[in-house]
């Protein structure tokens, strides 16, 4: 290959890059087909990143159909620190004043020190035995029942040995052991008071028989004058949907507003807005003819895609509808401050929104979310429901998931197209680039042969001149 191409253009002139400026000529069917996967990788792109913005919207839809965001609570407390207050959705606004005179503790029992009863830690206990247990335990159903529970004790046990057993069996029995100071100590699971019993033939070996006990106690706090005693710091059942965790007594009433958290509620409606118009004017930039007048006019990666321009019309028209979701005022998003301008895109009026959650919050949520029941009775007298999800965000989030489902969407569809059609392309550069080999090759070696023709024929034409030269006749 070397020594043809070196040889090539000696005599004929044609060089390296006349076959190159042949080979560029020909390559015009290659070029297309890489600017053709060039074109399919661009628009994969671009529906890719209509499906990320796709699943950012659907996520913002999929938060305005939890009733919590329109139901969410805000709180208020004249001092912290001495409980926390959690309020869910069902919790009424109200106004409280809370007192704690008392919280809950457990019931503890602690033993004689080991050094007055000849014992020392991780010696054998020389001695076997039991240990019994009894105290009140809340059961499943409520009800409470005294448990017995019995630690069996051998002598080759220490102390140590003891407490891992006790701790073991602790869920069962509601009660855990631990050391402290030389001494065993026992303390009960549950909070508030419960007798805790210690008997066996073990109990006065290990310092129990003579134990101290400290009897817990129930919390005690005054909500709004009344008095509420529970075996509990974590109080679920003062008032509907508040949680009351104590964290320490009070001096002063502490006072607690509970009121509905209005402006979370709109943040989440203006993050679906904004999303939304983040979404459309992506998608009207993958659209965009551009300006065909112009010579260098730019177009966006899909224009004239009818999938897209058919999400984008279904897109622009899903505020526009009003919903029959059993409520004559607030049955659009138009009535809860959502306008959408000529061009398209979506505002909010938050004031407008506000004032619809104080009249009516759960009417404002059927806006985004809302299931219609029909009824049909048949001949047999069988009664035949049919459900129609109507919500706002329902409706939108079923054509998103039109798009986005990973199996059955249309962009899941088009990426296997994409991939392909790429793959395609690819195979078919492959080969032309072979063919554009082999012709380079040809054209290398048709003129490096007509070189080689010239250079023989020069040579021969050189001989025969020497042979003429050589016979000349001797003119003297």
């Amino acid at each position: 290959m070397a020594s043809s191409m070196n040889i090539m253009g000696t005599y004929s002139g044609i060089t390296m890059e006349t076959v190159d400026q042949l080979i560029q000529a020909e390559s015009g069917k290659g070029v297309k087909f890489s600017n053709d996967q060039e074109k399919l990788r661009t628009e994969q792109a671009a529906w890719k990143d209509i499906q990320t913005r796709l699943t950012n919207l659907s996520e913002k839809l999929s938060g305005l159909m939890k009733p919590e965001t329109f139901n969410s609570k805000k709180m208020s407390l004249s001092q912290e620190g001495k409980f926390k207050l959690t309020a869910s959705p069902e919790a009424l606004s109200s106004d409280y004043t809370i007192s704690v005179t008392n919280l809950a503790t457990r019931t503890q029992v602690t033993g004689e020190s080991f050094t007055q009863k000849g014992l020392k830690l991780g010696d054998a206990l020389n001695e076997s035995g039991e240990l019994v247990l009894t105290i009140p335990k809340k059961m499943a159903d409520g009800t409470i029942e005294n448990k017995t529970t019995v630690v069996a004790i051998t002598a080759t046990d220490s102390i140590e040995n003891i407490v891992d057993r006790i701790n073991e069996g602790s869920k069962d029995s509601g009660v855990s052991a631990a050391i402290i100071d030389n001494r065993l100590v026992l303390q009960s699971q549950e909070f508030g008071e419960r007798q805790l019993s210690v008997t066996g033939d073990l109990a006065d070996k290990l310092g129990l028989a003579q134990a101290t006990t400290q009897l817990g106690q129930n919390a005690e706090l005054t909500v709004n004058g009344i008095k509420i005693v529970r075996d509990s710091n974590h109080l679920t059942d003062i008032t509907k949907g508040v949680t009351i965790d104590l964290i320490a007594t009070t001096t002063d009433p502490v006072r607690v507003s509970l009121t509905q958290d209005l402006d979370s509620t709109a943040k989440a409606v203006q993050d679906f807005v904004d999303q939304y118009n983040s979404t459309l004017a992506f998608i009207g930039e993958q659209l965009d003819v551009g300006d065909p007048s112009l010579a260098n006019n730019k177009t966006g990666s899909l224009t004239g895609d009818s999938s897209l321009v058919r999400l984008q019309s279904q897109l622009r028209t899903a505020l526009t509808q009003s919903l029959q979701n059993g409520h004559k005022e607030l049955n659009s998003a138009k009535s809860i401050g959502i306008e959408i301008d000529r061009y398209g895109v979506a505002t909010l009026d938050t004031s407008k929104l506000k004032e619809a959650l104080r009249e009516d919050s759960q009417a404002v949520a059927h806006i985004f979310k809302f299931d219609k029941v029909t009824s049909t009775t048949q001949e047999d007298g069988t009664i035949f429901k049919k459900k129609e999800e109507i919500g706002l965000a329902q409706k939108v989030n079923h054509l998103l998931n039109s798009f986005t489902d990973s199996k059955a969407g249309v962009i899941a569809t088009k990426n296997e197209s994409y991939d392909k059609l790429i793959k395609d392309l690819g195979q078919r550069i492959e080969k032309f680039n072979e063919r554009i080999e082999v012709k380079r090759q040809q054209y290398i070696e048709k003129f490096t042969a007509l070189d080689i023709a010239m250079m023989e024929a020069e040579s021969q034409l050189n001989y025969l001149m020497s042979q003429i030269g050589g016979t000349k006749p001797n003119q003297n």
